[in-house]
């Protein structure tokens, strides 16, 4: 694949390579229950650690830890109803949309993602649903590589959570709003030694390595038939040489 691609092949890389990490701010806002900009009502600010493992140029696997409502006031309490979530622990799957539908571009830098995941989320505060619960969620993102190292990417995400162990209790839906910023770690040094060697596999380089070849098998021949002469001839003037003797 690499000879007949070229540099458009994408490389592959070992476990430690391409990681990406990071920090994220999120506007959270529970549907049911308040104002969408209502903060302290049903809407809040929180915080996110998230760390990211490219596995190909359309899929990333991401884990996350984060905090939606981190500065929740509590001051609305309705019919047992709080704003529930104060950390969520996910692990999700990102689909490149723009590379799924144009191909792989090792040149391009932004990116149009759907995302799908699920996890654990902790609600610590509010005894009277569990303190821990399942969650899924799903949502769409875009993110922007700039520099050598920095992406940045802002995302929307709606999320649901179940009680454990009483999964048939569902809390209500959550949607976040998150801007985040990312390092890229890039290729480990043995992946960049492995990904330079796999780039002189190119049919270019093939190809001219194959016309060496074939030069070199000429000029073997043209030697050896050279040789073969210069024996007979040899062979012939010493036989001519004991004639006269």
């Amino acid at each position: 694949a690499m000879a007949q691609g070229g540099s458009t092949a994408y490389p592959r890389y070992g476990f430690w390579g391409n990681w990406k990490a990071g920090g994220e701010i999120i506007y959270n806002h529970q549907y049911s229950n308040g104002g969408f900009f209502d903060f302290g009502h049903a809407t809040d600010l929180g915080l996110g650690l998230v760390g990211e493992k490219e596995l190909s140029y359309l899929w990333d696997f991401r884990l996350q830890v984060a905090w939606p409502g981190f500065f929740s006031k509590e001051s609305n309490a309705v019919g047992g109803t709080f704003f529930d979530r104060y950390g969520k622990y996910t692990a999700n799957f990102k689909l490149s949309l723009n590379d799924l539908f144009m191909g792989y571009d090792p040149q391009r830098r932004f990116s149009v993602y759907a995302l799908l995941g699920g996890g654990v989320a902790s609600n610590f505060r509010v005894a009277d649903f569990g303190y821990w619960s399942v969650m899924a969620q799903g949502g769409f993102g875009c993110s922007y590589d700039f520099r050598k190292h920095g992406s940045v990417y802002a995302e929307y995400v709606v999320d649901n959570i179940a009680n454990i162990p009483d999964f048939g209790h569902l809390h209500d839906l959550h949607g976040a709003l998150s801007v985040g910023l990312l390092y890229r770690f890039g290729p480990t040094s043995a992946d960049s030694r492995r990904i330079a060697r796999e780039a002189e596999l190119t049919q270019g380089n093939l190809d001219a390595l194959k016309h060496r070849v074939d030069a070199l098998e000429q000029e073997l021949a043209s030697a050896m038939v050279d040789e073969k002469e210069e024996t007979e001839t040899d062979a012939a003037i010493n036989g001519y040489d004991g004639g006269n003797q």
